[in-house]
């Protein structure tokens, strides 16, 4: 739980100095968020995130597509679903 504008700013500054060219989209939201209300537990919206993931991943492995790569089409097709 993120309990500070303080520690949302920390962890937010980690994510996005990593080196990385890639981060976490969601949690960087999550984060922003958390600098206007530091008081409220993001935990909850991470498992929302989590549970959308999830149904998301699970319903393109059952029309056979790699959902970690999914094609324009593909995605337009689960999210209609």
């Amino acid at each position: 739980m993120i309990t500070s504008r303080e520690a949302a700013k920390s962890n937010l500054r980690a994510m996005l100095m990593n080196g990385s060219d890639c981060f976490d989209l969601a949690e960087a939201a999550l984060l922003l968020a958390a600098l206007d209300a530091p008081t409220i537990d993001v935990e909850p919206y991470r498992n929302h995130l989590k549970a959308i993931y999830t149904a998301v991943a699970e319903c393109m492995k059952s029309k056979g597509f790699d959902a970690n790569r999914p094609s324009p089409d593909q995605m337009g097709l689960i999210l209609h679903h």
